[in-house]
């Protein structure tokens, strides 16, 4: 496999960055009580838009892990880099975050926190992730045995993937309550979390991003042909996820509904392929921004860590000293300065000779 840089991912790692930060500022205000219907109701929207984030990204992961390793994996160099790159700054930001925010009781129970993530509300991802990581090898050598099969194999078993991961989402309590006891006897609030936060639960996603670059060009020509489509038909989805947002919010003569979770499936993958198409033309139009480009995708996974503790600074300092009511507009002014900030401060990082274990990237010295 020819090696190749895709612009279009590192896009797509910036906007699934802004995605997160939507669901912390936008997506929390929009559940506050004090927040009036209209601001609500539009930052309940923003919130969705933002949903699909931690789906997009575990694609991204099965697309660059499989490209980089796909037929030619060095095991020990494989772990080698992630301890370096991955496990290294997740467990700085952890403990950075139990000392700022001087949550020492967490120390009690380090190890369970550290392997669920809790040490703060956005690090579960990065614990899940780790596990990811750990298993991708194996990941890796079943996907190179389905891959060696014809072409009806392999169909049959991304649509028993498909299905066996429509069950297990149904089925998500049950299986979470089920395993944790398995494993556990009586198991702990940090217990659950743990089986609660398996990769398992999102695998269908790192088996499209797998998919996805092995049949890289051919997806790549036919999103380029059907992209008007894909967004009309991604209209109405958006708009049914919507209102099973807000429904119990109306009055009650509007229905109350619960997602189908085909269609949150559904939703989640179309979302991924509309900011793809967003992504492409982002990278196509903006040649001679290519070196910023780079240089933020590369800086996301560090702000990731790095922007929540902006935000616990900015957002209560924000809200006591600028007299604005909305919780939309302050919520607005207080994500962009949360970005940039979180940015700013990794690109400072980088700067220092130990940034690669600080927030995942080489230093810029070098």
């Amino acid at each position: 496999m020819e090696r190749r840089r895709f612009e279009e991912i590192e896009v797509m790692r910036i906007i699934g960055f802004l995605m997160v930060v939507d669901q912390h500022i936008l997506g929390g205000y929009a559940q506050r009580v004090d927040a009036s219907f209209a601001d609500s109701m539009v930052l309940y929207f923003f919130h969705l838009l933002g949903r699909p984030a931690v789906p997009m990204f575990i694609a991204i992961t099965g697309f660059t892990l499989f490209y980089t390793n796909y037929g030619k994996i060095n095991i020990k160099e494989y772990y080698r880099k992630r301890l370096g790159t991955i496990v290294i700054p997740y467990l700085f930001w952890s403990f950075a975050s139990i000392i700022i925010f001087k949550e020492w009781s967490m120390f009690k129970e380090l190890i369970p926190i550290l392997m669920t993530g809790l040490a703060s509300y956005h690090l579960w991802y990065m614990a899940m992730s780790i596990r990811l990581y750990i298993w991708f090898p194996l990941v890796l050598a079943m996907a190179s045995w389905v891959i060696k099969r014809k072409a009806v194999v392999q169909g049959l078993v991304f649509v028993l993937s498909c299905v066996g991961y429509w069950i297990i989402l149904r089925e998500i309590g049950p299986l979470t309550n089920g395993f944790a006891e398995f494993f556990f006897g009586a198991p702990t609030f940090l217990e659950k979390r743990f089986v609660g936060y398996s990769p398992i639960f999102y695998s269908l996603y790192l088996i499209c991003g797998i998919v996805v670059c092995l049949k890289y060009d051919r997806f790549k020509a036919f999103v380029l042909k059907h992209s008007k489509t894909i967004i009309v038909t991604y209209i109405p989805l958006l708009i049914y996820m919507y209102y099973t947002q807000i429904c119990n919010s109306l009055p009650e003569k509007f229905p109350r509904i619960s997602y189908e979770h085909a269609l949150y499936i559904l939703y989640m993958l179309q979302t991924t392929v509309v900011v793809y198409i967003i992504s492409l033309n982002i990278s196509k139009k903006a040649v001679k921004q290519k070196s910023t480009i780079l240089n933020l995708g590369a800086l996301s996974y560090g702000a990731y860590l790095v922007h929540v503790i902006v935000l616990q600074y900015i957002a209560p300092a924000f809200r006591r000293w600028v007299p604005i009511e909305s919780y939309l507009a302050s919520g607005i002014i207080i994500f962009v300065i949360t970005i940039t900030l979180s940015y700013v401060v990794c690109y400072l990082i980088r700067l220092t000779p130990l940034s690669r274990y600080i927030i995942g990237v080489r230093s810029a010295s070098r």
